[in-house]
């Protein structure tokens, strides 16, 4: 780690608790309001050891079209990791094996955003426009 790293790093650690409250606020009304909808599959992996709640992840059968409507509302959102077995440098160790677990959510999964710019208001938006998008 360079001298700047080390630094940037030491400052990043006096807001850590700040970040991670307001991640854990925006994931948290993602949850509460998309939990609602039956067209919609939030996916947690919170356990009650600790979460920073980084990603907050979606899965819906129509992604694409949802993912399009939300563009169009200036809601930026993505799939964020892409397979590892799809690159040509793991061919060798992904040769003629089977992922089923990845090939069942591939298509459905969607991230949504968790920032820090993310405010209360705009997490509430982001999720009633899904439901409105997505209606049960």
């Amino acid at each position: 780690m360079t001298d700047i790293g080390a630094a940037l790093l030491l400052e990043s650690i006096k807001e850590f608790s700040k970040i991670a409250s307001h991640r854990k606020l925006i994931f948290n009304t993602y949850k509460k309001i998309l939990s609602k909808n039956k067209n919609v599959t939030v996916v947690d992996s919170s356990d009650g050891k600790g979460h920073v709640h980084w990603l907050f992840t979606i899965l819906v059968e129509k992604k694409d079209y949802l993912q399009k409507q939300l563009r169009l509302k200036l809601i930026e959102t993505n799939q964020v990791h892409f397979r590892n077995d799809k690159y040509s440098i793991f061919k060798k160790f992904t040769k003629n094996k089977r992922f089923p677990n990845m090939d069942s959510v591939e298509e459905e999964y969607l991230v949504l955003p968790i920032h820090t710019k993310v405010t209360l208001n705009d997490a509430i938006f982001i999720a009633q426009t899904i439901n409105k998008i997505l209606p049960n």
